[in-house]
Parts: structure tokens; sequence; C-alpha cells
């Protein structure tokens, strides 16, 4: 009797042990086992408006992994197809390394002339210890990605189009002439990519004649945003050592509308790399160009 009593309480003890660690999900997965775990996805949709890399974080709930942990995924066709230049960067599979609890898939997305979707899908581990997401399927598993086509019409921004401009930050003679022209009918044509757009103009027009060109200003159209797909190098040259040159203010985006040619505004730095910086408050980032369909 006095051999079961003491039989009694220690029981009890194993009993309540073995309760709280089946209820205790950390234990499970991660927290305090030393190895175990589930891997996921982020997100379950991704929009893509444009050409470029995409990375899918895959998230391991502990970095208590010492091995490393490999991850394979699958990618599926939704809908449309994808381009020939499509690249799957990571092929397949990625590896959190070892005390990480981080890989991240990576995706070469290529531009089409038409929508398309698919999925990335976990597919399975190296290692049995580390799951999929969990059985309840409240992990993301899959992330579906759709791409936007961003064409432009062959006939979108071409023809004549008034240039207007505001006044020159650096010219030669009086009197102060605009930036590359204010109210000049000007060409614009298909580039050298089917999606930009070229026009000639002179630096400060009537002014520093014989030295400020005109020169080409090609644009860029990419999903909304315009850009000069070049800096534009002038003639002009201040110090001797660098050209006089227009580019990108990336500070100030431009925009187009894909349902209206009818204008166009670029914002640009004047004198991009200083070379009239002893002489002017050079660059310039408050300079811009419209164009205005006729």
């Amino acid at each position: 009797m006095k051999i079961y009593n003491k039989l009694i309480p220690i029981f009890s003890v194993f009993i309540l042990l073995i309760t709280a660690l089946a209820c205790n999900e950390d234990d499970t997965f991660g927290g305090n086992n030393p190895k175990s775990g589930y891997v996921a996805l982020e997100t379950e949709n991704e929009f893509i408006q444009a050409s470029g890399i995409l990375e899918l974080p895959v998230n391991l709930n502990t970095s208590t992994n010492p091995n490393g942990v490999a991850v394979t995924y699958a990618i599926e066709v939704v809908s449309g197809a994808l381009p020939s230049n499509f690249q799957d960067i990571t092929n397949g599979s990625i590896l959190i390394e070892a005390g990480a609890d981080l890989g991240i898939i990576k995706l070469n997305i290529a531009e089409s002339d038409s929508e398309y979707v698919f999925k990335v899908n976990l597919v399975g581990t190296n290692d049995g210890a580390f799951s999929i997401g969990i059985s309840d399927n409240s992990k993301i598993t899959s992330t579906n990605v759709f791409v936007s086509a961003c064409t432009i019409p062959e006939t979108y921004m071409t023809g004549t189009y008034v240039l207007t401009s505001p006044l020159a930050n650096i010219w030669c003679t009086d009197p102060q002439p605009s930036f590359i022209g204010d109210g000049v009918n000007v060409e614009v044509t298909e580039g050298s990519l089917s999606n930009s757009r070229i026009f000639q103009a002179s630096y400060a027009p009537g002014s520093c004649d014989g030295f400020n060109g005109p020169y080409q200003f090609e644009i860029i159209l990419t999903c909304g945003q315009a850009s000069l797909i070049n800096p534009v190098a002038t003639e002009l040259s201040c110090d001797g050592l660098r050209l006089l040159t227009i580019d990108n203010d990336f500070n100030r985006p431009s925009s187009y509308d894909i349902n209206d040619d009818t204008s166009i505004t670029v914002y640009v730095i004047d004198d991009a790399y200083g070379s009239c910086s002893d002489f002017y408050d050079s660059p310039f980032a408050n300079q811009s160009f419209t164009l205005t369909k006729l």
C-alpha cells in the first residue's frame, strides 16, 4: 500500500508532462525543438507591371537548422503562356542556410504582348523534420503571379508634337533662351525599341549656336513610367573635362497614360555631371520638357 501511494504522484507528473508537450505547438514546429519546423511563402498574390527580377521570400519558422534546409518548388502556368525569355534563376530549388530562416526564389519576369499568370508552388524539403506549411493549411505555400502586358501601340505618341520647356539654366548669349525649345514643332517617331520614342532638339536654342545640336532625345515608355533611355550629352562644356549632359531626375518620376497620348512631360536634370558647377549652381534639378500633340 505504501508503495502504491508513492507511485501515484510520480505517474501523475509523467502524464502532465506528456500532455504539456503534446499541447505546445512551438515544440512541434521549431521553438525548443532543435530540429523541426515548416517553410512558407509570404504572399498569396503578386501583381507585376514591369519586367525585371521578382524575389519571393521563403520563410522557415525556426533558425535552428544545423544542416540547412533545401526547398524545392514548381512553376505552374495558370493562364496565357510564359514568354521565351522567362527564366527561373534559382532553378526550382533554394537553400535556407544553416542557422538562417530565410531563402529567396528568384525569377526573371519577361514582358509579353499579352497578360499571363503563373503559380509558384512549394513542393518539398530535403529533411522530413521540416514540412511545407502545416496541416491546417493556415500557411501560404503557393503564390499566384499576375504579369500585366506593357506593350505600346505602334501609333502611340507618334507624329507632330509641339515641344515646350522652361527657360535655360545655362546659355552663351542673351537673350535668355528656353531649355531645349519653346513652341517648336518636332516629329516624334518610334525609337530603337518598340516602346521608345525619339525626337530632335537643340540645347539653349538661339544661343551657343554651332555647339548646341540638335541632339536626339529618346524616351522609353515602360508600364506607365517615362524616362530618357540614355543621357543626352551636348557638345558644350564649362570645365573642358565633362560635357554638359541632360539625364533623368528619378526624384521626380515621369509618367504617361496609355489611353491618352496628347501630352507628356519628362522631368530631367540639367548639367547632371556638373561641368558648369564652378560658374553656375549646377546640377539643376528643375528642368523638364513637354510634348503636346498637334
